[in-house]
């Protein structure tokens, strides 16, 4: 069992405080060449191995698994006067206000400071651990409209839609924000 951070949106975050989120998905790397002569030939507990018609294969590492406790990172903020302080040296306990609410105050107050991104948020600051259930590998576009359910996609946010639909949507904005700071990190 190890213990590791992962990274939700403040919509996410939401929908696993409020018990609709139950499952998620991530971007298994390297990802199996998208030929259709390929296909799942082997996979134990931290591994998954693809095999091509010719005999070539793609090899991936599973990040999780089963009993590994994820504890969630979000965006958040401390008080203002905390702003200049990184967050591995602010102190422990000091007030936290997550900014996809929830925790104890539905507003951020007027003393909270700059909003910090959830890739810098310390484990002491995080308030929701996850145990993970269960580990499997699917291409994305196969997932059932329980399953996207179970993502906490909403098909009833903006036009009536799936829960298929309504996850590939969240998905998309999700993957483009990432290509986008990529980007601009170049």
């Amino acid at each position: 069992m190890a213990e590791r951070p992962i990274i939700f949106s403040a919509p996410m975050v939401r929908a696993i405080l409020a018990g609709r989120k139950t499952q998620t998905r991530r971007v298994l790397k390297p990802q199996p060449p998208t030929a259709p002569d390929w296909h799942v030939a082997d996979r134990d507990e931290d591994q998954v191995l693809w095999m091509g018609d010719r005999g070539t294969h793609v090899q991936a590492r599973i990040r999780f698994a089963i009993g590994d406790l994820l504890w969630v990172r979000e965006s958040w903020r401390t008080e203002l006067r905390n702003d200049d302080i990184t967050p591995r040296d602010l102190r422990h306990g000091v007030p936290v206000y997550y900014e996809a609410g929830g925790g104890g105050e539905e507003t951020i107050p007027e003393c909270a400071g700059r909003l910090r991104p959830s890739i810098h948020m310390p484990r002491w600051a995080s308030r929701i651990t996850l145990k993970v259930t269960g580990v499997k590998v699917e291409r994305l576009q196969d997932i059932s409209e329980e399953d996207a359910e179970a993502e906490g996609a909403d098909p009833f946010t903006g036009a009536l839609q799936s829960y298929r639909t309504s996850f590939y949507n969240i998905w998309e904005r999700i993957q483009d924000r990432k290509s986008t700071r990529l980007n601009s990190s170049h």
